[in-house]
């Protein structure tokens, strides 16, 4: 996913989704890497949702590849959307955004 120069541009916004159902015997956690190459500061940024919820919000380089994890145990037996989108506010600097190795452990 990438953003600035018209990609996205202005107020706009991409995301990828997958439903998933979580087990109700071993919920585990949700884990992925991601990276975010660039920094326009607070005009871009990316997001993490489970249901439409935020779960937590990146701003600016990641300086490199990351870890999220998030703990499944309150969606026990439930079938959940989880959600990464990226957003931008203008159209001036590129940022770009890359995900991996999503898996629940």
């Amino acid at each position: 996913m990438s953003d600035g120069n018209g990609i996205i541009g202005g107020g706009g916004t991409t995301s990828i989704s997958q439903n998933i159902v979580v087990s109700d015997t071993n919920p585990g956690s949700l884990y992925f890497e991601y990276q975010i190459v660039g920094n326009d500061g607070s005009f871009d940024g990316m997001y993490f949702s489970i249901n439409g919820t935020e779960m937590r919000r990146w701003n600016g380089s990641s300086n490199g590849w990351q870890e999220y994890n998030i703990d499944l145990t309150d969606y026990r037996g439930e079938s959940i959307e989880i959600k990464v989108t990226a957003y931008s506010l203008d159209s001036i600097i590129s940022v770009y955004y890359y995900l991996d190795n999503f898996s629940v452990r």
